[in-house]
């Protein structure tokens, strides 16, 4: 989801106008994303190092994730679409309680929704995701519920925030920039990556759909021959 900022810019506008055109673009993905066979589409919305933005920017897009989490709730619950939240939710971080508590109610409304599964990374960083699954294991060795031996990959995927979700086969970025920028460290393993000049808001179903298919001809061996 790259490239908001910049493309209001360039157009005279506030950065957050960019952001909201961005916000327009993640409803028209998930409305053609179950027509092309996809089970499971991650946006990064909020990663932990956006908070070093200015403060205005910062509230306003809190303030735009406020509006589109309660815009949108009946409107995934009608379309059979569960939502997860990824990134640190808890109360000693940095997220204000009411956005948790939004975060926690669309979360639970959303999760016997069986359709299209939809997750938000927010206040996320892939090394904290892997720092806190680290963290959660160690709990439960202190407190017997786990031995140390017990540790193997499906497991401590089981700690992280995507639980046992199957890891993505492709990842685009948008705006121009090729880098990973902290986003699903252990899960990107084996994943495609494709970096695209196209700001975020631009982006469309037809662009998803030709990447998708550039995908389909790829042999991922997982270190076979």
């Amino acid at each position: 989801m790259d490239g908001n900022g910049r493309w209001a810019t360039k157009r005279g506008l506030a950065r957050l106008e960019g952001h909201r055109q961005g916000a327009k673009t993640v409803e028209s993905i998930l409305k053609v994303a179950p027509s092309l066979g996809l089970e499971t589409v991650t946006f990064y919305a909020f990663s932990s190092e956006n908070w070093k933005r200015p403060e205005e920017e910062v509230n306003g897009l809190m303030d735009l994730l406020r509006f589109y989490f309660t815009s949108q709730l009946n409107k995934l619950k009608d379309n059979n679409i569960r939502l997860v939240v990824m990134g640190d939710k808890s109360r000693q971080g940095r997220l204000s309680d009411d956005v948790i508590e939004m975060i926690e109610r669309v979360e639970a409304e959303t999760e016997h929704c069986t359709g299209l599964c939809v997750n938000f990374c927010i206040n996320y960083g892939g090394r904290d995701e892997i720092v806190r699954a680290a963290q959660h294991f160690a709990d439960d060795v202190e407190r017997g519920l786990r031995f140390v031996g017990d540790l193997d990959e499906r497991l401590f995927s089981t700690y992280l925030d995507s639980g046992l979700q199957k890891d993505p086969d492709l990842i685009i970025r948008t705006g121009g920039d090729q880098r990973i920028s902290n986003f699903l460290l252990w899960q990107c393993s084996y994943s495609e990556f494709r970096f695209i000049e196209t700001s975020w808001p631009d982006f469309d179903g037809e662009q998803l759909k030709a990447l998708l298919l550039g995908n389909q001809t790829v042999d991922r061996r997982f270190g076979a021959v």
